[in-house]
């Protein structure tokens, strides 16, 4: 690890450093690595205010024009609110939330009065600051550490699970990562990813590059989902269109949860767990997920086996 920290501060993208040269794509260990190496980055480019007030291209209704990256940013943020509401959840979770700058700016402009939401992601480092940036913002939100591919949700525990970007690196992992969201039984996936397909050549070109997902929509499809909505959202980055992909998963929401903590589900068989002397517990499999420093650890390799931890 020290290695690849040292090639990251010498300006090194660390997933291409680690791709695979038999699979030629990004492994699930070089994304964790290149994502936690970041953290602290996506907060520190929010607070830039002369990043923010930096001119970028973008595409709004189709015409090409150049706008504030902040304005860019703030028009994002109302354009996934305004989609969200228009689905009149209950709540909903981000999978792969990074440090949350995304999802607070969506939560600021969200109508809809939500009984709870939250986030989760692969690095710790990154919830760490997410958890930060949240308070900061004057929101009371849940985060945890978790495995886009072992869901740490128990089934029906959350109303809709949202993705910003977050499927992406996980090269031709698509339908993988489709069943392990579908497998939480949410009412409804919000999928907000790069789009290879309906992008325009520099999006094309970039998913080429970085090795990112192509055929999400069409993963969705061969699998059998009902997809509600399938488009390019109304502004976009120039160079990284972003399409929406909404699919009904479930027909209804019953869980009345009021907090994200409250739906957690072994990430190894999906039940529901218990939280015993400030830990989860899972006692199908007698696995204990730690909470560190407040942040549950819900990843399959973090279970501690301890069959007897109830006793105690």
């Amino acid at each position: 690890m020290r290695n690849i920290k040292k090639a990251y501060l010498e300006g090194h993208n660390i997933m291409e450093l680690l791709r695979d040269e038999k699979s030629d794509g990004n492994t699930i260990n070089s994304i964790l690595y290149s994502y936690d190496l970041q953290a602290g980055s996506y907060t520190a480019f929010f607070y830039n205010t002369e990043i923010q007030e930096s001119m970028i291209k973008v595409i709004i209704n189709g015409s090409t024009v150049e706008v504030k990256r902040k304005l860019y940013l703030d028009e994002f943020a109302k354009c996934a609110a305004d989609i969200l509401d228009s689905l009149q959840i209950h709540n909903f979770i981000e999978v792969g939330v990074g440090e949350a700058t995304t999802l607070c700016n969506v939560l600021k402009h969200m109508k809809t009065k939500l009984s709870f939401s939250g986030g989760g992601d692969i690095s710790l480092s990154r919830i760490f600051y997410a958890r930060k940036f949240a308070e900061n913002s004057g929101l009371n939100l849940d985060f945890i550490v978790g495995d886009l591919f072992h869901m740490p949700i128990a089934k029906g525990g959350v109303d809709c699970v949202v993705t910003m970007h977050a499927i992406e690196p996980n090269t031709s992992r698509e339908e993988d990562a489709l069943k392990a969201l579908a497998a939480t039984e949410a009412r409804y996936l919000v999928l907000f990813e790069p789009d290879y397909f309906l992008g325009n050549a520099e999006t094309r070109q970039n998913i080429e590059k970085y090795k990112y997902v192509k055929d999400l929509a069409g993963s969705a499809k061969r699998l059998g989902m009902k997809i509600l909505d399938y488009r390019l959202l109304p502004i976009i980055s120039h160079t990284n269109n972003t399409s929406v992909l909404i699919i009904e998963n479930s027909k209804e929401y019953v869980n009345k949860a009021t907090r994200f903590y409250d739906t957690l589900g072994c990430p190894v068989c999906g039940t529901k767990l218990i939280n015993h002397k400030n830990n989860f517990y899972c006692d199908n499999c007698c696995l204990i997920y730690p909470i560190i420093n407040g942040i549950p650890v819900m990843v399959k390799s973090s279970g501690i086996l301890a069959s007897k931890y109830l006793e105690f």
